[in-house]
């Protein structure tokens, strides 16, 4: 990954260290005492961020970390930027893989040569245990993604240019079950696909220079009928639409979370399992005494998939997300399965992007789910809307 970053202070380590110890010993009092009550120093070198400029051009840098907070950050930085602008920042996290944040340049100020100290205010706090724990503090528990990864199951087959993405994406799904295959153009994608089984694919955006369309009518002519993610960086995400209109099943965005991979791998494996336009019924069809039962379950789903709909249409995203939850925890103990995992997925896009828009497409399937089911023996034509 730090392939595509440019290192930004041209000095040695014991040089960057020299220059922060230097900093911290001219701090004035009271900037030392506030700073002490919610930051904390962390001398890191080589932390990525990617700075998008007041005339929207964007460029990646490797930084030097100086200290971070729950609401914000400071780094050194070989030149100088823009206050306003905004960033994204790859932190490393107590697990081993990275946390991506968003937030905003407050400050630049020059601190010797062409080196300049950035503060960055982060859009949404996050706890900062889980890059950095202190002396004293209660640390984070093991990874909460883990369980997440460890039902993650399939050949994935990822389309890149660039080794060191591939690597990353191995790295994250280190824990799962997923077999990771790789290739580099399009041409050797198609002989893999004709050589193995292959359930997923992730494709790299503009692979041999086509464009998406193009690249996944390759893939889809070889005979791969699975989903199809399409990965792509923020600069390329504003200048195309979602991965659907592509012939994608969604859209990665670089650079992303271990939640977020996980979140978009778990959908469209799911989606593997949910698709289909056949009626679901329930598992205790079979069992007389459950028929009033699960015909009332079919009424409070129907009345749950309308209060989805209402939010998707209102865009309020905390009534979604309580839909959802409520449809992953009662689906399975009524016997529909099928909603059970889909609206988990859902559940999990949801919480991983904090945004319907972003999570659209687990959402309408579960809603697609919830209309297939029935009661054993129910009319002819009879829909659930």
């Amino acid at each position: 990954m730090q392939n595509d970053y440019l290192k930004s202070v041209r000095m040695s380590e014991v040089n960057q260290r020299a220059l922060l110890e230097q900093m911290d010993s001219a701090m004035r009092p009271v900037e030392e005492s506030q700073r002490a009550e919610d930051r904390a120093s962390w001398r890191l070198l080589d932390v990525p961020v990617e700075v998008t400029h007041p005339d929207g051009a964007r460029a990646r840098f490797l930084v030097c970390m100086r200290n971070i907070s729950c609401g914000g950050a400071s780094f050194i930085h070989g030149g100088f930027l823009y206050p306003g602008s905004k960033l994204v920042v790859l932190l490393p996290t107590i697990w081993g893989d990275f946390e991506s944040l968003e937030g905003v340049i407050t400050n630049c100020r020059h601190v010797e040569g062409q080196n300049h100290e950035i503060g960055v205010r982060f859009i949404e706090p996050f706890d900062r245990r889980r890059c950095l724990t202190l002396p004293g503090e209660t640390p984070l528990d093991p990874d909460p993604d883990t369980s997440e990864r460890n039902e993650l199951v399939g050949r994935l087959l990822y389309v890149d240019q660039s080794p060191a993405d591939a690597k990353l994406v191995a790295f994250h799904l280190k824990d799962s079950r997923i077999t990771i295959e790789s290739a580099m153009a399009c041409e050797e994608a198609v002989e893999k696909i004709k050589s193995m089984a292959v359930d997923l694919i992730l494709l790299s955006h503009s692979i041999d220079g086509v464009g998406d369309q193009s690249a996944v009518e390759c893939l889809r002519s070889a005979g791969f009928k699975g989903p199809v993610v399409l990965v792509n960086n923020s600069a390329e995400t504003s200048k195309q639409g979602p991965g659907a209109d592509s012939g994608g099943l969604a859209t990665l965005t670089k650079p992303y979370s271990p939640a977020r991979l996980i979140a978009v791998l778990s959908g469209c494996l799911a989606s593997i399992e949910t698709s289909g336009d056949g009626p679901i019924y329930s598992e205790l069809s079979s069992n007389l005494d459950a028929v009033e039962l699960v015909e009332y379950y079919l009424g409070f789903v129907e009345e749950t998939a309308g209060r989805l709909r209402d939010s998707i249409e209102k865009d309020e995203y905390e009534p979604a997300l309580e839909a959802c939850r409520s449809l992953m925890e009662t689906g399975a103990g009524y016997g529909f399965t099928p909603i059970s995992t889909s609206a988990k997925v859902a559940v999990t896009e949801l919480t991983a992007s904090m945004s319907i828009n972003e999570s659209i497409t687990e959402v309408q399937r579960l809603l697609g789910v919830c209309a297939r089911i029935e009661a054993r023996g129910a009319p002819d034509g009879k829909e659930r809307k």
